[in-house]
């Protein structure tokens, strides 16, 4: 859906604001294209209760706030959704009433009789999308003779039955009624007349032959179209919120779209999955594939999918156990994301249907929610909810250790900087020192420390617990001190000169001497401190496979390294800044 306005990474420019968006049951993500043809992407939860309903318009604002732009440049919205899809793997539609010929009650129960497994012994047949079934004594043959007239008054009481159970929609198929539909027009007055909120007739749904696919089908629009049409009349309604020129078009099982107006039940059942689908073609063909496998995978459900050339295309499909006679892309869908809920049956983990969905989620979002498929991973290894937050405290511990280390260093540093600028003895000692903690081996000071002190010792009658962490900041003040004094020595010297702006040279160099020592505390992985890199070696350890572990060790030095970067470019830029403002007034002293 959103490849079909991208002609070979070309974007054209348009006088509005143009949006792209797959809502799915868990996730939904939004592209935003400006007027300038500049392209914004945006991601968030389909459901987060008390801030907002539902996430296409909400995903709209947060596009649209973030350029500074305004709902009345919108001029066009596409949508796909998993709603009805989601709806049909889970079963949450509306309750519906099966109006058909008398004794053809269990005709599309009993089906095409088709074995999947035909050495199977026993046969579970989905759960049926109707929950009452009417029988009519109306029949029409295949010629169009009427061989039984409708019955109305014992339909009318049927249907009134009907509605006293909670049946709410209505679907009707007649042998021969897509060719002859009489009967089904007819049983279609009658039950809106008895308060059916939605009324499915199978020659307007699927005008084909074949009764049980059609039959199906119309099941599945009149199930399905109260929760369908709810969602697009109160998306349409939000859009138009924005200006009353916002077209609203819904992605459809064909690939296709079409208006809202025109948008029903079945025309959804693919409407996410056609989209993903779409989206793979365009982008596979454009980087020189023509032969592709589709796999995408939601908070909800599986679709895989095959490209050979040509979009795969289907005049019947099969969704949950539905049979559907309607036209659509080849796309094999199935009850298993990464939201779906696990339950022990039968000395096993059964995957769905349902589904965890946006809120709560999953157990391991923290809000309640059932065991999910994502908790599995969670456990085994391969997700890590708290890696982030347990990366940041051990780059904290980065900071704290690079802290102490320059506040000694600072000290020391200063002091032989002193006495090495000083007209005493001390002088030749001072500058022996600094070069000594200069070459002075980080890893050699930080074993030497753990080995040759015990963790408990008294010194000058002082007691001393060294610990890990600081064992690895007493390690790096050598290097501390050195830098500092061989900084402070020239940073004296100008100062004495006259040259007070190029004295505060020193600040800059020790904010460098700082983001050093940094790098250099995840030595302490080598001795157990849980800082930055351990964390990452410690998260590695539980991935299966290499590159696996190389990602997110790639991840780890990222999140350190560009924060890093960012500081040394900042701070040579304030140290060419300080160097040319001295030469410039020393040219103007001389």
């Amino acid at each position: 859906m959103i490849s079909q306005q991208v002609n070979s990474g070309r974007m054209d420019h348009h006088s509005g604001w143009e949006f792209w968006v797959d809502r799915g049951g868990t996730f939904t993500d939004v592209i935003g294209r400006a007027p300038d043809g500049s392209v914004h992407a945006h991601k968030l939860l389909s459901y987060v209760p008390g801030v907002y309903e539902d996430a296409t318009v909400a995903g709209i604002r947060d596009v649209l706030g973030r350029a500074g732009a305004t709902g009345a440049s919108i001029s066009r919205v596409r949508v796909g959704t998993t709603v009805a899809t989601n709806a049909l793997l889970e079963r949450r539609g509306a309750r519906t009433a099966l109006i058909t010929n008398a004794g053809l009650g269990d005709a599309l129960r009993i089906g095409t009789q088709e074995r999947p497994h035909l050495f199977h012994r026993h046969i579970v047949l989905p759960e049926p999308l109707y929950e009452c079934i009417i029988e009519c004594s109306a029949r029409m043959s295949v010629d169009g003779t009427e061989l039984a007239p409708l019955d109305e008054t014992a339909l009318c009481k049927a249907l009134g039955s009907a509605r006293t159970a909670g049946c709410e929609n209505a679907a009707i198929v007649f042998m021969h009624g897509w060719q002859y539909p009489q009967h089904e027009t007819r049983a279609a007055i009658l039950a809106r007349s008895t308060g059916f909120e939605e009324v499915a007739t199978s020659h307007d749904i699927s005008p084909t032959q074949g009764y049980v696919a059609r039959g199906q089908t119309t099941v599945a629009d009149a199930y399905l179209a109260a929760l369908v049409g709810r969602y697009v009349a109160r998306l349409a309604a939000d859009l138009e919120a924005f200006g009353p020129d916002v077209r609203l078009e819904l992605m459809q099982s064909h690939g296709g779209l079409a208006p809202a107006s025109a948008f029903r039940g079945t025309n959804g059942i693919l409407s996410g999955p056609a989209g993903g689908l779409v989206g793979m073609v365009r982008t596979g063909t454009s980087a020189g594939h023509d032969r592709l496998i589709g796999f995408d995978m939601g908070g909800t459900s599986t679709d895989v999918s095959l490209y050979d050339g040509q979009y795969p295309r289907r005049h019947e499909i099969r969704v949950a156990g539905v049979r559907l006679a309607l036209p659509s892309l080849d796309i094999h869908t199935v009850a298993a994301g990464g939201g779906s809920v696990l339950r022990y049956r039968d000395s096993r983990f059964a995957v769905g249907p349902d589904s965890a969905g946006a809120s709560p989620g999953p157990a391991s979002y923290g809000r309640g929610g059932p065991l999910a498929v994502t908790d599995c991973h969670v456990a085994l290894g391969r997700l890590a909810p708290d890696f982030l937050p347990r990366l940041l405290a051990g780059m904290a511990v980065n900071f704290e250790i690079a802290l102490i280390a320059i506040a000694i260093g600072l000290v020391l540093g200063l002091v032989l900087a002193l006495l090495r600028l000083g007209r005493g003895v001390l002088g030749l000692p001072a500058a022996t020192v600094i070069g000594l903690m200069r070459a002075a081996p980080t890893f050699v000071v930080m074993f030497f420390l753990l080995n040759a002190i015990p963790r408990d010792a008294t010194l000058f009658g002082i007691k001393i617990s060294l610990t890990g962490m600081m064992a690895v900041a007493i390690s790096l003040v050598p290097y501390s001190a050195a830098y500092v004094a061989d900084n402070a020595v020239g940073a004296l010297a100008q100062w004495r000169s006259g040259s007070h702006l190029g004295a505060l040279l020193f600040l800059p160099n020790l904010m460098r001497a700082f983001f050093v020592l940094v790098m250099s505390s995840g030595a302490g992985a080598a001795i157990g401190v849980t800082e930055g890199i351990a964390v990452i070696l410690r998260q590695a350890e539980q991935l299966p496979g290499l590159e696996d572990k190389l990602v997110l060790f790639a991840f780890g030095i990222a999140l350190f390294g560009i924060p890093l970067q960012a500081a040394f470019y900042l701070i040579r830029a304030l140290q060419g800044w300080l160097s040319k403002v001295t030469l410039r007034r020393q040219e103007l002293g001389k």
